[in-house]
């Protein structure tokens, strides 16, 4: 059994990755904000937090998980932390950064990011020559924030949009379950620099996605940059989600917990 230590892990898809860890039979040491600061982190927190193999610590008080025993693997995510809150995004990229520097254990680290921060991962060659970097296109799915896209749209928010779309990878989308099916064979190939890509037919599932919303968001004609990113070798997700299929899995979840927020 694989000891992994997450942070951070009631953000999007770390929590996701968490459960598929939990329900393989791994340990799960996540790090992340109290769960007590904020509604969406109780209910995760209630999720998982009932696992034996589980236990949380408090991401400020990171160094108190060193010296880890036995194998463990570190999974750091930026990208969370870069389609999460602005006003958050500075404190929580620090202490990735700070846990992603710790090399007392001389062990690598699992790092998620955006495509759209592939370059700046590249420019720091010498903190990155030992991980493994998994470059993500667009997630969507239950627990989607509302800093991004689709789950503005299904919160209403579309005043917001333009400066979401501004921001946001359009190129290609997964939804979080397919992503999540692949995981163990991204950690078992031999490449460290993975850039996930649909296999859906040659399509583009973000666009496919956005046409399938209740208001149809604006697609624009222009091309993502890529950055460059020859480095890294494609893997891809078969799809097995449709758009339709993934949006309404995302739509009701968001509509149970707005019934749960406004229980009497």
């Amino acid at each position: 059994m694989t000891k992994f230590i997450i942070a951070p892990v009631f953000q999007f898809v770390n929590f996701h990755l968490c459960k598929k860890l939990l329900d393989a039979g791994h340990e799960v040491i996540g790090m992340d904000d109290t769960p007590e600061r904020e509604g969406s982190l109780q209910e995760k927190y209630l999720e998982i937090g009932r696992n034996g193999n589980f236990s949380f610590q408090n991401l400020e008080d990171w160094q108190e998980v060193w010296p880890a025993e036995g194998k463990t693997e570190f999974i750091l995510s930026y990208y969370d932390v870069y389609k999460g809150p602005i006003e958050e995004r500075d404190a929580r990229l620090e202490v990735l950064k700070a846990i992603q520097q710790e090399r007392s254990l001389q062990q690598s680290a699992i790092i998620l990011a955006p495509v759209e921060i592939g370059e700046d991962l590249i420019c720091n060659k010498d903190r990155n020559n030992a991980d493994r970097i998994i470059l993500l296109p667009t997630i969507y799915g239950p627990w989607q924030p509302g800093t991004m896209a689709f789950q503005s749209v299904l919160e209403g928010e579309t005043k917001k949009i333009d400066a979401i779309m501004s921001e946001e990878y359009k190129k290609d989308a997964l939804y979080v379950d397919d992503l999540m099916s692949c995981f163990p064979n991204m950690l078992s190939v031999s490449e460290k620099r993975l850039l996930v890509k649909s296999r859906n037919g040659g399509g583009n599932h973000w666009e496919e996605c956005a046409r399938e919303l209740i208001e149809p968001i604006r697609i624009s004609a222009e091309k993502d940059d890529e950055h460059g990113l020859s480095s890294f070798t494609p893997f891809l997700v078969q799809v097995q989600t449709s758009p339709k299929e993934g949006l309404k899995k995302q739509l009701d979840h968001f509509k149970r917990r707005q019934r749960l927020m406004n229980w009497p």
